[in-house]
């Protein structure tokens, strides 16, 4: 299949060159080209018709001349004369002297007894074109026009008539031309033609080659750098461009070089800042570890023993004790952050009853509530995928829990639609919604959508963000939706086996937003 042509020269800026160049280079060659040959043309034409028009002239005042000294008007003298003046051969019926001649009677000419109508080498009365004939027969003045001179063999050629009214003694008016040939002028043209086409090819040529330079020179370095450039993005940072002299491109291959030695050393100490970092993270999750889990469990002796306390200290090992618990929640998500940030975290797929799943992490949150509506389609259909269970619970957990939090006490619709090839999990809450921008940061790390809003639940920040690395884990995808004072809408789409792609089509989250209230 061909490539669109559009296209093709929107990506290749050398055949741009090359094709703007042979544009313009024929379009000013054909334009000169033309008025220069169309000169050269009407200058051949124009001198030989004035020599047409001289010669005829003269032949025209001599045959006038041979027929008033006639020796004795009479009709056989008057005949030979006119026999002489066309100077027929009527075997050849061609071209003999570069001219032929035609005397034809004048329509204003009564004399029916003399005819001495004669064309010379078989030439068709149709050479002379009539509206020449009508300016003749009525001026006294020698008279011109082009003409197609046509033989009785069927040759015909292109020349030019000139003719005059004269006066044939005893006979009458006759109508006198000389048709003269542009054989040998077309010949000329014809040669010249050839010429042209032949300096337009080799010009050409030229062109052509010009445009290969101009490639080479320009189009291809800056090629290299391109291409180069695109082993930027593949994290190849030691490729540099080959600079060769000191022209304006060679300047451009010393700045790049010069960009892609700094891009590689900011790189290079981001990447150790990152791994520092990532480090940090996971040691001081690490060791934060065990002295949290002493406090815990000293803790839990506490708070076993608080009936027997002051309310006061009762109720300050309870706030302890639950914010234990959200230190040791958060030590955990940092602790999952950290292997995705160094590319270790592993599935372990078995085979996953998916309503199940969601039906007891609904169940486990919010306990037998009302307030959550579970849609499955087609109805009753088992849902069986191939997953992690604990991270597609995590996602789950982290779904719900965010509707929790936003929804505001109010209804929370979960869907489960089964496709060909993938299954789409929906959680739809009618709370405080989201804006364009929020749904900009949703999925970044430690953000909230009203960090100032209180609310009965708290999280991290970091569960949406974990959510969405557990599905890229299983090739999935989540997405969101929200407006603000209606309720926000995510969905979790999953392939149904291992390591298949998502074939379906994609979501039109705004429709299914308002489809499900």
């Amino acid at each position: 299949m061909f490539p669109n042509p559009i296209t093709f020269l929107q990506r290749s800026l050398a055949t741009r060159v090359v094709v703007l160049t042979v544009t313009l280079f024929t379009i000013t060659v054909f334009i000169i080209g033309t008025a220069i040959f169309n000169e050269i043309e009407k200058r051949i034409l124009d001198e030989k018709i004035n020599a047409s028009i001289t010669e005829a002239a003269t032949a025209i005042e001599s045959a006038e001349f041979r027929f008033n000294v006639t020796p004795k008007a009479s009709l056989e003298f008057i005949t030979r004369a006119a026999n002489d003046v066309l100077q027929l051969d009527g075997a050849t019926g061609a071209v003999l002297s570069g001219r032929e001649v035609a005397l034809l009677k004048s329509p204003t000419n009564k004399i029916e007894d003399i005819n001495l109508e004669q064309i010379s080498n078989f030439v068709e009365e149709k050479s002379i074109p009539q509206s020449l004939r009508e300016i003749v027969s009525t001026s006294q003045e020698f008279e011109w026009a082009l003409t197609q001179i046509s033989y009785g063999s069927g040759k015909t050629l292109p020349g030019v008539a000139v003719g005059k009214l004269i006066n044939v003694p005893i006979a009458g008016t006759y109508e006198m031309y000389l048709l003269f040939s542009f054989e040998s002028q077309r010949a000329s043209i014809d040669i010249i033609a050839r010429g042209f086409i032949i300096i337009f090819a080799i010009v050409f040529l030229l062109i052509l080659g010009m445009a290969y330079l101009i490639i080479r020179q320009v189009v291809e370095p800056i090629k290299t750098i391109a291409q180069i450039a695109d082993s930027f993005t593949e994290g190849n940072f030691s490729e540099r461009v080959l600079v060769k002299g000191k022209d304006e491109i060679a300047v451009l291959g010393i700045a790049f070089n010069e960009m892609a030695f700094s891009i590689e050393q900011q790189i290079s100490r981001l990447e150790n800042l990152s791994r520092m970092q990532q480090r940090f993270v996971s040691d001081v999750s690490h060791e934060l570890r065990n002295p949290l889990t002493t406090i815990r469990i000293a803790s839990e002796v506490i708070l076993g023993i608080k009936d027997q306390l002051d309310p006061a200290v009762a109720r300050s090992a309870e706030l302890l004790m639950s914010q234990i618990i959200k230190f040791d929640q958060l030590l955990s998500e940092l602790l999952e952050v950290s292997r995705f940030d160094a590319a270790v975290a592993v599935l372990e797929s078995e085979p996953i009853d998916l309503v199940n799943l969601v039906e007891r992490v609904v169940l486990a949150l919010s306990g037998d509530s009302s307030k959550t509506t579970l849609k499955i389609s087609p109805e009753n259909a088992p849902i069986l995928i191939d997953g992690d269970v604990r991270r597609i619970e995590r996602i789950i957990r982290n779904l719900f829990s965010n509707a929790l939090d936003h929804g505001e006490g109010k209804e929370i619709l979960i869907t489960i639609d089964l496709f060909e090839t993938s299954v789409r999990v929906g959680i739809r809450d009618f709370g405080f919604g989201l804006s364009e921008e929020d749904l900009k940061h949703v999925f970044e790390r430690f953000w909230r959508a009203d960090p100032s809003r209180s609310r009965e639940r708290g999280g991290t920040g970091l569960g949406l963000a974990i959510a969405l690395e557990d599905a890229k884990l299983h090739g999935g995808v989540i997405k969101a939706y929200g407006e603000i004072a209606r309720g926000a809408l995510f969905t979790l789409t999953l392939p149904l086996k291992s390591g298949q792609p998502i074939v379906d089509p994609t979501d039109d989250l705004a429709t299914q937003f308002g489809e499900l209230g």
